[in-house]
């Protein structure tokens, strides 16, 4: 059965530590916590959380993370 959660909808905010650029996606929650676990072991600073709005970029390869 699957997790009703991991079809909400979230916002993943990633901060590169070079240069500290910020990008923003939608992603759902699921697929956000896998690449936040993936991404923090590389110094990016991850943010998740349920501010998704209009016009949100979905993130980038969803699909490979699913």
């Amino acid at each position: 059965m699957s997790d009703p959660e991991s079809a909400v909808d979230v916002r993943i905010s990633l901060r590169f530590p070079e240069g500290g650029a910020v990008v923003e996606y939608r992603s759902s929650a699921a697929v956000a916590h896998r690449v936040a676990e993936a991404l923090r072991r590389h110094g990016v600073i991850v943010t998740i959380d349920d501010q998704v709005r209009p016009g949100l970029a979905e993130l980038p390869t969803h699909d490979l993370w699913d």
